[in-house]
C-alpha cells in the first residue's frame, strides 16, 4: 500500500506546476562624457575605463575599484547585479534609433547627464528628448550656478534649462520643472551682473519670506517684503 501511494504522490507532483524564479531585469544605464563632464576640476565620471567600467575591474568591491569622482555611485549599482553601465566617452555621439552607433540611447533603460558643461545641439536634444518620449528614464545633475568649467558660457545650469525649453521635441515645460538660478547672495552674481535687482523684485512677488540655502554654509531667511520685516521686528 505504501508502494501504490507513493506512485501517486509521484504522478500528482508532476501535474502540479512548479513556479520558475524570474529571471532578475537588467537595467542598462548610459552615463555621459561627451559634455565637458571634466573639463576643469571638474570629475563626474564612473570610470576612466569607456566605455565599459568592467574594463578597468570586472568586480569592483569599493570607490577605488574603479577611477572617477563618482565611481563610488557606479560601483554600488554595479554590485546590486541588476545593472549594465556604460559611458558615453568624448568621442562619442549622443544619437538615438541610429543603429550603427553601439552606444545608441535606444539600447539602454536610463541616460545620466552629469554636471554637462556643454550645450547640447539641437539634433542631441531631439535624441534625449525622443528616447524620454519613448520611455527612456534621464537623469540630470546640475550641481550649482557659476560651474562653466570650460569657460565657453554655459554651466550646467544653462546647459539642463536649454535642453528643456528650447528643442523640436517638446518645449512646453516637459517635465514639469526648470532649474531655478535665483541667487541674491553669490559674489559672482554682484561681479557679473551687479545687484540682483530682478531676483529681489522675483522674491518679494512670488516668495517673500524665503530660506536662502544656496551659496553659503549657514542657511538664512530672506524677509523681502516692508510690510513682513515691520511684523517681525514689532509683532502684534
Amino acid at each position: 500500500m505504501r508502494r501504490i501511494a507513493l506512485v501517486v504522490a509521484v504522478l500528482i507532483a508532476g501535474l502540479v506546476a512548479v513556479p520558475q524564479a524570474r529571471a532578475a531585469t537588467t537595467y542598462n544605464v548610459l552615463f555621459d562624457d561627451t559634455s565637458a563632464e571634466t573639463a576643469g576640476n571638474a570629475d563626474w565620471i564612473i570610470s576612466t575605463s569607456m566605455p565599459d567600467p568592467l574594463a578597468q575591474n570586472p568586480a569592483p568591491s569599493t570607490e577605488t575599484s574603479w577611477t572617477g569622482a563618482i565611481s563610488a555611485w557606479g560601483v554600488a549599482l554595479q554590485r546590486t547585479g541588476r545593472y549594465s553601465l556604460k559611458t558615453l566617452p568624448p568621442s562619442g555621439t549622443i544619437s538615438y534609433g541610429n543603429s550603427s552607433n553601439a552606444q545608441d540611447l535606444s539600447h539602454f533603460n536610463a541616460f545620466v547627464l552629469p554636471e554637462p558643461n556643454v550645450l547640447f545641439t539641437a539634433a542631441e536634444k531631439t535624441a534625449i528628448m525622443q528616447f524620454v518620449q519613448a520611455g527612456g528614464g534621464l537623469f540630470m545633475i546640475s550641481d550649482h550656478t557659476g560651474s562653466d568649467r570650460n569657460n565657453d558660457g554655459a554651466d550646467s545650469v544653462a546647459v539642463l534649462n536649454n535642453l528643456m525649453t528650447n528643442n523640436t521635441v517638446d518645449s512646453t515645460d516637459p517635465f514639469g520643472f526648470s532649474i531655478d538660478t535665483l541667487d541674491i547672495i553669490g559674489n559672482d552674481t554682484y561681479a557679473e551682473n551687479g545687484y540682483p535687482h530682478d531676483a529681489w523684485s522675483r522674491l518679494r512677488r512670488e516668495d517673500p519670506i524665503h530660506w536662502n540655502t544656496r551659496n553659503i554654509i549657514n542657511p538664512f531667511w530672506a524677509v523681502t517684503k516692508h510690510a513682513d520685516v515691520a511684523e517681525k521686528i514689532n509683532p502684534m
